[in-house]
């Protein structure tokens, strides 16, 4: 059986691999919504976020201000772990254009 990587700073919480070949200017296969702009109360820090397909799997990438600041989850496996700096470019650009 092989690890479902909880990937947390490049180290699997669970097996400890170090799983590497991620393309850090990955692009979603598509846009499925968003950006939807919350403003997160009054007091919270305002993000975007987005519904997209990669890999076959509906994800959602949350994209708060500042490089690095970025999660994508898979709904339907929260314990799926995404890096969001692997879509961070796609996402910071879709969000200036």
């Amino acid at each position: 059986m092989t690890c479902a990587h909880v990937v947390v700073a490049d180290r699997c919480q669970k097996c400890g691999d170090m799983p590497s070949g991620r393309d850090y200017n990955a692009e979603p296969e598509s846009i499925t919504s968003g950006p939807n702009y919350h403003r997160n109360g009054v007091s919270g820090t305002g993000f975007n976020v987005f519904g997209f397909t990669y890999e076959g799997k509906d994800l959602i990438a949350v994209v708060f201000p500042g490089q690095g600041n970025i999660a994508v989850i898979n709904p339907a496996d929260l314990q799926e772990g995404w890096r969001g700096d692997t879509f961070e470019t796609f996402f910071r650009q879709a969000l200036s254009d």
